[in-house]
């Protein structure tokens, strides 16, 4: 196969308009016309009318271009946006639209209402700005540690704060200074009430001192129960996100997660069918062996419906070795289906010790302060502060994955089910778009990535939702998930930032083949030059 070398003058000419009329609108060509022609004028005074008139063109040139900025416009300028233009064809006569057509551009209202900042080098001082569909098609911000990435969440997170909504921010490696400086800029705006704080961090103390010593002092976070309101698939999907992943043993965590939805969906009908709220502590409790044989009894005794008895019956019939003529009697079980539960059950066994035990006064038995869902639909401020020192990289996994998957589980309510009946019943999407988007900062996403990430920058568009996520490579990602889920990821975020980016492999590549994004609709489109490489230490 022949490898032909690109032109890439080919690639990045202008889509339409003439390539003179549009130099001649360039700031330093239009600067250079204008002196050269008071150069000729002196040295040749015989061409000073052919001077005043070549002056005077490329004067109404240069004033007949449109002003724009590098991205959006700002719907405050009440403006047309070039950068939205359109090529379309029209006719002169209405009444026969094939007649006497001609291409026309076509304007659209700037729309701007997200301020990224100001560009820095070329036309320095132009503002920055992007609009609801750029928004929702989500952000991806790449910089290594010292890049800004946490500054520019400071900055970014003032647009919801004028626009009156309220935005989630899930920080991978939290500190206090972070919870404290947005509280400080909520306060600015008057709306101190609507923060709530999920705040993991516990600055290396013993949980068993602090039992102990009897600190009655006043909680640093906010209580959350992820299970109150959960149906049972939100449940379960919770559960089955404080799995491993890219681990061995996926045959076992197969059988582990048939043996959570038969655990789940027992112990949610009991709780609701006793009017109790279902918490990560009791499921703990009914997680062995004994405790699920109990459920099932407790079920046959008081005659549960068979759709609610079926899934523990079916479970304890396929653990290997146990008796179902024994259940009532666990004195009498061999050792065998115990042993097989075990390898089940303790797929779960670290997670849920530590989210009992370490955090066990944020993960409450009752319903909790913290409701997700009335968080976002009523634009509360929620701050979720995952350390990265005091846990383990599973446990901080875990628990961001947990958050995630509680989030993409309610917006998956929010998209409905109804096919029939009027548009108001039916299209619940419409009941939550806005004229602004909610944002959703996603900081560190590397430290708990998962795939429910991915899924939620293909579908949450349509809920006016947008993603914005910071990270500092694109390996650490990878090493949460797949290569493929990573790509989809990519994909799926269309506006892209880059900081200072330290990674000399896959972030180098994909930065050198996109260059920098520029907006839909501007002729030029730079690309990077090269990178440098450096191996070892200075």
């Amino acid at each position: 196969m022949s490898e032909h070398r690109v032109n890439p003058d080919l690639i990045h000419r202008t889509a339409w308009g003439n390539p003179l009329w549009n130099a001649l609108q360039n700031l330093n060509i239009y600067g250079m016309c204008l002196a050269g022609s008071l150069v000729v004028s002196f040295i040749w005074p015989l061409a000073l009318p052919a001077c005043l008139l070549f002056t005077l063109i490329t004067v109404l040139i240069f004033s007949l271009q449109r002003w724009r900025c590098p991205l959006r416009m700002p719907m405050t300028l009440r403006c047309a946006d070039p950068s939205q233009d359109r090529m379309i064809k029209r006719s002169l006569f209405e009444f026969w639209p094939t007649l006497f057509q001609y291409e026309t551009i076509k304007e659209f209202p700037a729309n701007g209402i997200f301020y990224v900042g100001y560009q820095r080098i070329r036309d320095i001082g132009r503002e920055l700005w992007l609009n609801i569909d750029d928004l929702t098609r989500h952000v991806m911000f790449f910089a290594a540690t010292g890049g800004g990435k946490t500054e520019t969440i400071f900055s970014w997170i003032i647009n919801p704060l004028c626009w009156g909504r309220g935005f989630t921010l899930v920080d991978g490696k939290a500190q206090n200074d972070t919870a404290r400086t947005i509280w400080y800029l909520s306060r600015r705006f008057g709306r101190e009430d609507d923060v709530e704080v999920i705040n993991f961090m516990n600055g290396g103390k013993s949980r068993s001192e602090i039992i102990l010593s009897g600190d009655k002092s006043r909680p640093q976070s906010n209580t959350w129960n992820p299970f109150c309101y959960s149906t049972e698939a939100f449940t379960a999907e919770t559960m089955q996100s404080m799995l491993p992943q890219n681990v061995q043993g996926g045959e076992w965590q197969s059988r582990a997660i048939a043996m959570n939805k038969a655990l789940v969906f027992g112990t949610k009908f009991w709780c609701v069918r006793e009017g109790r709220t279902m918490s990560l502590q009791m499921l703990r409790e009914h997680m062995s062996l004994e405790g699920m044989a109990k459920l099932y009894c407790r079920g046959i005794d008081d005659q549960w419906p068979e759709e609610a008895i079926a899934p523990l019956r079916n479970y304890l019939q396929d653990v290997p070795g146990f008796d179902m003529s024994l259940v009532r009697t666990p004195s009498a079980w061999t050792e065998e289906p115990r042993k097989q539960h075990a390898y089940l059950s303790g797929q779960f066994s670290e997670t849920f010790s530590t989210f009992t035990e370490a955090f066990g006064d944020i993960f409450a038995e009752d319903s909790g302060d913290i409701d997700i869902r009335d968080s976002i639909h009523s634009d509360r401020i929620l701050m979720v502060m995952i350390p990265a020192l005091d846990t383990s990289a599973h446990t901080t996994s875990a628990l961001g994955r947990m958050f995630v998957t509680q989030q993409s589980m309610i917006l998956a309510r929010d998209l409905g089910y109804r096919l029939e009946g009027s548009d108001s019943q039916a299209l619940e999407v419409k009941k939550y778009k806005g004229r602004f988007p909610y944002l959703c900062f996603l900081d560190e996403v590397g430290a708990y990535y998962t795939d429910r990430i991915a899924v939620e920058a293909t579908q949450v568009r349509s809920l006016n939702f947008a993603l914005i996520l910071m990270a500092q490579d694109q390996e650490r990602i990878e090493g949460q998930t797949s290569a493929t889920s990573t790509a989809t990821l990519m994909q799926n975020t269309g506006t892209k930032f880059a900081g200072r980016v330290v990674s000399g492999r896959q972030n180098g590549k994909d930065a050198e083949k996109r260059g920098r994004r520029r907006s839909a609709g501007q002729n030029e489109q730079p690309a990077t030059s090269g990178r440098r490489v450096w191996r070892g230490l200075d």
